[in-house]
């Protein structure tokens, strides 16, 4: 299968009437997509189911309240998952309800957010998942989502910095557009 190249969009919070943001003025995001580079059919072009992981740290905030203005300008469903990790030791059907209460906690603070940022179309998820990008992508799959919006994070591997686990099985794996936003390391 033949990957499309991926496309880089640099949104300036001072153009095209989105509020400036105080932390940042400019911010850039890369989308990837698997298959054909070119959409044939106006569904491919316009996103009617958008999902975000969510995890509450700063950058999944942001990236859900864009994910919101997304999602209404766009008249599309938006889907947030939080994701609870299990050890694999531990059934997925017996996960422990201290661990799903954490996974509901994160789904109200999501709610809220999406609440505040006039979300129309908002719903939210509690999953327990042995792997987290594996749970996203199945998530993709059964949902039947167009893209997925999800904060990048990195880990440092012999001096190098490269994507986690996570991130990398959802470009590798996922059936959909996939958002990518990240904070450079000198901001952080």
């Amino acid at each position: 299968m033949r990957h499309a190249p991926p496309i880089w969009v640099i949104i300036n919070a001072v153009q095209g009437g989105v509020p400036p943001r105080p932390q940042r003025e400019t911010m850039v995001f890369r989308i990837f997509r698997r298959g054909k580079s070119e959409p044939t059919e106006q569904s491919e072009v316009l996103p009617a189911h958008l999902l975000v992981p969510f995890s509450n740290t700063p950058e999944d905030r942001e990236v859900l309240q864009f994910a919101c203005e997304f999602a209404n300008a766009f008249q599309a469903k938006l889907t947030t998952l939080c994701l609870v990790e299990v050890p694999r030791s531990i059934s997925l059907q017996d996960c422990p309800k201290t661990r799903l209460e954490e996974g509901e906690q994160l789904a109200h603070i999501a709610h809220e957010i999406a609440q505040q940022m006039g979300c129309l179309r908002f719903e939210t998820m509690v999953r327990p998942a042995y792997h987290c990008g594996h749970a996203i992508v199945e998530t993709v799959q059964s949902l039947q989502a167009d893209m997925v919006l999800m904060a990048v994070r990195y880990r440092r591997r012999l001096g190098l910095q490269t994507l986690d686990d996570t991130v990398e099985t959802v470009l590798r794996r996922a059936p959909c557009y996939v958002w990518l936003y990240g904070v450079p390391e000198q901001e952080k």
